[in-house]
């Protein structure tokens, strides 16, 4: 009797803890020993569902070449040539002589400072009568060559093409040679227009001009013979820029 009420009195008290309860008792039962483990409660929440959206883009990459270099950059400074071309002056006895001329250029796009220099032979000069004697005088006529060295700027048109038209204006120095006694000079103004080809290559480029240019004479020697207050030239050159 004493031993189940101590076995009841263990069940009761391990009810009263609320936990869950392992007996072990005695082979006669004098002992029982009982022991309780913690009881865990777990609780569990509803957690909104996280909307998610899917998006679609589409990524085109062009591919684009570089740009190719423009061919008419860094052509060069320094421009030669030399071409052919004729003045006209009405007061010599044969108005229209023909001219070689030199060309030198250094060209700061779009301007360039030219150096020029034409050569006229051939000159003849001073009215003669029926029988070949100088109407003024023998000191009025007489024969030589002309040298026109001008030293002038131009502006250059449409740069990044190959038609280029110029337009400038120089100062020069006509100096006369005659056939015999000595040299005179003159010094005249010019101005000049002109359209110039030019065809980029890998270290510079060929170029080609034309060009018309009218002279008017400032100041001469008062040996100077030509009357010509104004004359003009005309020509054309070929030459290289590097």
């Amino acid at each position: 009797m004493g031993k189940a009420l101590l076995a009841a009195a263990a069940i009761v008290a391990a009810g009263a803890s609320a936990r869950a309860v392992e007996l072990y008792p005695t082979d006669d039962w004098d002992t029982i020993t009982y022991v309780s483990t913690p009881t865990y409660h777990t609780h569990y929440h509803q957690v909104d569902p996280v909307v998610t959206y899917d998006y679609h883009v589409d990524v085109r990459v062009d591919d684009v070449a570089p740009p190719e270099p423009d061919p008419f950059d860094d052509l060069g400074l320094v421009e030669v040539g030399g071409g052919y071309g004729g003045f006209y002056m009405p007061s010599l006895r044969e108005s229209l002589l023909q001219a070689p001329r030199a060309h030198l250029a250094l060209i700061l796009d779009p301007v360039s400072v030219n150096l020029d220099v034409s050569v006229a032979t051939g000159l003849e000069w001073g009215e003669l009568d029926a029988s070949g004697a100088c109407v003024s005088g023998p000191d009025a006529c007489g024969s030589g060559q002309l040298i026109q060295t001008s030293l002038g700027f131009a502006w250059r048109w449409n740069r990044h093409g190959h038609l280029h038209p110029t337009a400038g204006a120089g100062l020069e120095l006509a100096s006369l040679d005659p056939d015999s006694g000595d040299s005179t000079f003159g010094f005249t103004a010019a101005a000049v227009a002109g359209l110039i080809f030019e065809y980029p290559l890998p270290f510079g480029a060929l170029e080609a001009g034309l060009d018309i240019t009218g002279h008017v004479m400032l100041v001469a020697q008062d040996a100077y013979p030509l009357e010509d207050s104004f004359f003009l030239t005309f020509g054309g050159y070929a030459g290289y820029r590097f």
